[in-house]
């Protein structure tokens, strides 16, 4: 089961950057990002209320789940996206797997967690597979100002998935079970999406993916011309 689990964890999370790529179209980013984690916060609110998985949390385990929905479910996924705007979505994925590097020296930062010789190898080892992978999108890759905007982009999203990563550790350290925090963060993320809609005064629209689609292709074609 464990090995399952692991094999459709990897599986949807590669799919999901080339679902943000295929989001990109008429509806604006902010609102689309909240349809995403809407749904995915209903179910998981669903699901949670039917199979007795919310646990009651305290008021001040809310303030850092927010933090953490902040983090997770807002922040690194408006930069995730504006990131996909200047550069390939590919390109975007092997900068988030610098998260692991992130990951240890905020640990070492917050939690004075030892960083062994064996992580920096293990990384570096792993980073350089993945850049092998999208080795073609690196070569390919005009290195304008608007590829260095999209570099900063993707950085700034892998830097706030990291903090929500701590503040998850956080969580979870004062017995808050990570589906309760998953289910509450997803909430206050698109709370925290509501208040930048409504600030920016977006409209809340609605497309088919095949029309994203066509849209994506006629905008590649046009930049071809």
């Amino acid at each position: 089961m464990s090995v399952l689990l692991y094999v459709s964890m990897i599986f949807i999370w590669g799919l999901s950057w080339i679902s943000i790529k295929w989001q990109h179209g008429d509806v604006p980013m902010e609102v689309s990002i909240f349809y995403r984690f809407a749904i995915a916060a209903i179910i998981m609110l669903v699901v949670g209320k039917l199979w007795h998985k919310l646990q009651s949390v305290k008021l001040k385990d809310h303030f850092f789940i927010a933090l953490q929905g902040v983090c997770l479910f807002c922040c690194n996924f408006l930069a995730f996206y504006s990131a996909t705007f200047y550069i390939p979505s590919g390109l975007v994925a092997v900068f988030m797997a610098t998260a692991p590097v992130f990951n240890a020296l905020h640990s070492k930062l917050f939690y004075k967690t030892e960083i062994t010789l064996n992580f920096w190898f293990g990384a570096a080892l792993g980073l350089t597979g993945i850049s092998l992978l999208f080795v073609g999108d690196l070569m390919k890759t005009d290195w304008s100002q608007d590829t260095l905007f999209g570099l900063m982009f993707a950085l700034i999203g892998t830097w706030c998935f990291s903090i929500g990563n701590m503040l998850s550790v956080r969580n979870s350290n004062n017995k808050v079970q990570p589906f309760t925090a998953t289910s509450y963060a997803m909430v206050y993320g698109c709370i925290a999406l509501l208040v930048i809609i409504f600030m920016r005064d977006l409209t809340f629209e609605f497309s088919m993916i095949m029309q994203n689609r066509e849209y994506l292709f006629e905008s590649d074609d046009s930049k071809e011309a």
